[in-house]
C-alpha cells in the first residue's frame, strides 16, 4: 500500500507541475501534427508550423527532400532524376528547378526560403 501511495504522490506532482507548463506553452508545442487549436476553422487558428532548416538540392536524398512542403517521394525522386540529367549531375540555381516535371512557379515560391543550392 505504501508504495502505491507514494506513486500516486509523483503522478500527483507531475501532473501539477508539467499541466501548467504545457499549458502556457502551447503555442511553441504545435506543429502541423499537434495542433493545440484544431477545433478552429483555419482562419482562426493562431499557430503557424515554422521551419528552421535549409535542405541542399544538390545533395540531399529522397527522403530529405520529402522533408519539404508540397514534396512528396515521387516529386521528389522526379527531382534527382532531373539533377542526374543535368550537367556535371547539380542543380547551378534554385531556379532549375522549374525544369522539374511537376514543379512550377508557386511551389518554386514555397520551398525557395527553405533551399539552397550548394
Amino acid at each position: 500500500m505504501a508504495a502505491s501511495s507514494k506513486h500516486n504522490q509523483y503522478l500527483l506532482l507531475f501532473v501539477c507541475i508539467f499541466t501548467p507548463l504545457l499549458y502556457f506553452h502551447r503555442s511553441k508545442l504545435s506543429t502541423q501534427h499537434i495542433r493545440w487549436d484544431g477545433h478552429l476553422p483555419v482562419n482562426q487558428r493562431t499557430v503557424t508550423p515554422h521551419w528552421g532548416f535549409h535542405i541542399a538540392i544538390n545533395s540531399a536524398d529522397e527522403c530529405e527532400l520529402a522533408l519539404l512542403e508540397n514534396i512528396g517521394p515521387t516529386l521528389a525522386n522526379s527531382i534527382i532524376q532531373t539533377r542526374q540529367q543535368l550537367p556535371q549531375q547539380k542543380f547551378q540555381s534554385v531556379e532549375q528547378l522549374l525544369y522539374v516535371k511537376g514543379v512550377g512557379t508557386k511551389t518554386l515560391a514555397k520551398l525557395r526560403q527553405h533551399i539552397v543550392c550548394d
